[in-house]
């Protein structure tokens, strides 16, 4: 399993982790052709908009509504997380690489 260092239920931050992990969500939704209302429903909450939040990356869901989501999306959390490690692992190393670059070009 992978594990990130941030606190899941809490307000994202710019960490490229938690946009993809917004991404996984919404991949794995449209894959299973669930609306956002339904996804709500399925874990237990009042509003769709949280559903849009997770999505957008600016909110994380606690590991029990990543759960219930998860179910409703014939997934498993342990697959979005992955999915969304290797997103983020991939972003930070095309930014190390830029950052790099543009040292290499003040030089």
């Amino acid at each position: 399993m992978v594990y990130h260092s941030g606190f899941m239920g809490t307000r994202s931050t710019n960490d490229p982790y938690y946009r993809a992990l917004g991404e996984a969500l919404k991949k794995a939704r449209l894959d299973a052709d669930v609306t956002p209302s339904e996804a709500a429903s399925y874990a237990g909450l009042s509003h769709s908009n949280a559903i849009a939040r997770y999505e957008n990356g600016t909110r994380t869901p606690d590991i029990k509504t990543l759960h219930s989501l998860s179910i409703a999306y014939a997934t498993s959390p342990q697959s979005l997380m992955m999915q969304a490690a290797t997103a983020s692992q991939q972003i930070n190393e095309i930014k190390k690489g830029t950052n790099v670059k543009r040292k290499e070009e003040k030089e």
